[in-house]
């Protein structure tokens, strides 16, 4: 069954939202529930869309990691520092290039809560956290966890281990595509090895403030993906377990506060939530308490 768009309207994105208004920073320190849900629920829809974009970019560099490392205490004595900022650069521009052209097949569904997120933002009277919020949850929330964690988003090969030397190569890429996500300026670089990359890395800054305008401008008439959007009874209770495992030790706190942070639905759509809740309350006791 496809998971309808207003589902996610009314849960994660107003979370998303009120949590920005709160506290400005949220979304880029920690985690909440509503980032933890929105992380779930794309890794649930992008499956296709990551084999696409970042697999075979991430596959060449774990088949070879040598001569991307910048930091001079950890580079062998042989290496050209210069030389391997710019092999690291460079992977970082092809990887964002798959990214930036495969606008198309993003599932529609994540174009959605992300144009959502944007336009809320801007109606609470926040329009100079729009593009941060967006960036922060696509980029700094999703696509660097892939990236440095790719045996977590089936990105690898089943069984393959990651080796430490492999993951720190991936690290430094997350950390150009962070600096790029925030908009750094080359004073705001307070890591020594990363300074010298600013050059390099400054090109990239246009093309990556048009991809996350273009995300969120939907094409007119657009639907709901119906291939990477389909979810089936495992997927839900993956997502359902995010949200148990979150609420475990917060159920007393959650009840106080429940009236404020539930968003406002209809008498009737509501009364069907109540009955859903008081179902899912029977399954869990029987399954997990049993």
């Amino acid at each position: 069954t496809c998971a309808p768009m207003s589902t996610v309207r009314w849960s994660v994105v107003p979370l998303l939202t009120r949590s920005q208004q709160e506290k400005p920073c949220v979304l880029f320190r920690g985690d909440s529930i509503a980032t933890k849900v929105a992380n779930q629920y794309f890794r649930l829809i992008c499956y296709q869309y990551l084999q696409q974009t970042l697999r075979p970019h991430v596959e060449e560099l774990l088949a070879n990691v040598s001569g991307y490392e910048i930091d001079p205490e950890r580079a062998p004595p042989t290496d050209d520092l210069k030389t391997n900022g710019e092999h690291l650069v460079e992977f970082v521009r092809a990887l964002l290039k798959s990214i930036f052209e495969a606008v198309d097949s993003m599932p529609y569904n994540v174009r959605l809560v992300l144009s959502d997120l944007h336009s809320r933002l801007e109606k609470y009277g926040h329009p100079e956290l729009c593009t941060t919020a967006v960036a922060a949850i696509f980029f700094l929330r999703f696509v660097c966890p892939a990236i440095c964690f790719p045996e977590q988003y089936y990105l690898t090969s089943a069984g393959q281990v990651v080796e430490p030397e492999q993951r720190r190569i991936l690290t430094l890429a997350v950390k150009i595509i962070q600096s790029l996500a925030n908009a750094k300026t080359e004073e705001s670089y307070r890591e020594a090895i990363m300074a010298p990359l600013f050059p390099l890395i400054e090109p990239l800054q246009q093309p990556m403030e048009d991809f996350l305008h273009e995300i969120t401008n939907l094409p007119g008439g657009g639907q709901p993906d119906t291939v990477h959007t389909n979810l089936t009874d495992e997927d839900y209770v993956k997502l359902m377990s995010v949200l148990v495992r979150n609420m475990a030790d917060k159920l007393t706190s959650i009840e106080k506060s429940i009236g404020e942070h539930l968003v406002p639905l209809p008498q009737a759509e509501g009364t069907k939530v109540a009955e859903v809740f008081q179902q899912l309350q029977v399954i869990l006791r029987k399954n997990l308490l049993l």
